[in-house]
């Protein structure tokens, strides 16, 4: 009788703890649902009488710090709207650190001049129909990359903490001059110059302006197809690299750069090249093995007086107009 009572005793006991386990449970799932149901703010769900049901959808993804990809369906999205979401209160203070926007249709200007945003904005594989200006904007980063732009696109004077991503985009021209770019520079496979449409009457078709730009680490051309190419005392932390493109006249006349300017597999019109200080700059077609591939680099003139490359000059298997290295203090000469 004593092992019977000790048995439902037991019993009684495990029963209990199961249903305290149970009440712990639900009450953490109640917990959870609480926390869940109120991570993002009303706000995420309001927006302004002015806007589209597109652009109210979008405002509640990128609020509940999701990416709003508009591939594939209605795409059209004001400046407006943009500008309310990032500068504006009570949208500004709702966004998370990143604002991501895939593949949308800005129809017309964009200007975020002078603006200080706290969030690193993307707006990948987007079409804008007018002109696009960041000049002196402070802002953590910014992702333009696939996009294609049928008007002026400027950074001047623009403060960015983080990185400037321009891969693949298609662009008339681009201003970056007085930037100051916590990172890199990315601008991979860019064509700038595309179109019949002139840039602005400031620029040249297919201008890519990088004078007096400061970048923290690397600038990354690879692949580019541009016009004329700017970078009158650019300031380079890492290295240049403009390989496998096509360039109209490149100017780096008084550039600092801490690594390497590398345009192997490149042709470029003109290279202005005076004042330059850099570890190395090279100018080589492509090399399998030890074997030349790939077309032939062709240069026109260039200038090299006064620069100090503290690695040398490497030359091979590319054709030039006249070089002028006078006065040039290059290692190895």
């Amino acid at each position: 009788m004593a092992n019977v009572r000790a048995l439902r005793r037991g019993r009684f006991l495990l029963t209990a703890l199961y249903l305290a386990a149970g009440v712990v449970t639900v009450a953490a799932g109640q917990i959870a649902t609480a926390r869940q149901a109120t991570a993002f703010p009303a706000v995420c769900d309001s927006g302004e009488p002015a806007w589209t049901a597109r652009e109210r959808w979008v405002w509640g993804q990128v609020c509940r710090r999701r990416p709003a990809d508009l591939r594939g369906g209605a795409n059209r999205i004001s400046a407006e709207f943009l500008e309310a979401i990032l500068l504006d209160e009570p949208y500004r203070s709702a966004l998370h650190s990143r604002v991501e926007i895939v593949g949308a249709d800005f129809p017309g200007a964009l200007d975020l001049s002078g603006d200080v945003m706290t969030t690193s904005l993307l707006l990948d594989r987007g079409h804008f129909g007018g002109p696009v200006y960041f000049n002196r904007v402070d802002m953590r980063g910014v992702s333009l990359a696939g996009a294609r732009f049928d008007d002026a696109l400027s950074f001047e004077d623009a403060k960015i903490a983080g990185s400037i991503g321009l891969q693949g985009a298609i662009t008339k021209c681009i201003n970056l001059s007085g930037a100051d770019v916590g990172n890199s520079v990315f601008l991979r496979g860019l064509r700038a110059g595309y179109g019949g449409k002139q840039c602005t009457k400031a620029f040249q078709h297919g201008d890519i302006r990088l004078i007096h730009t400061r970048v923290a680490l690397d600038i990354d051309a690879g692949k580019a197809k541009a016009g004329p190419v700017d970078g009158s005392r650019l300031d380079v932390r890492g290295d240049i690299r403009m390989t496998d493109g096509v360039f109209g006249p490149v100017k780096l006349a008084g550039a600092q750069v801490a690594g390497t300017v590398d345009l192997t597999g490149s042709s470029a019109r003109d290279l202005e090249m005076s004042d330059i200080a850099a570890d190395q700059i090279v100018l080589s077609r492509n090399i399998s093995g030890d074997q030349y591939v790939g077309p032939r680099p062709v240069f026109g003139d260039v200038s090299l007086s006064r620069a100090h490359l503290r690695a040398g000059l490497a030359l091979a298997g590319v054709r030039t107009g006249n070089i002028d290295a006078s006065d040039a203090d290059v290692a190895g000469d």
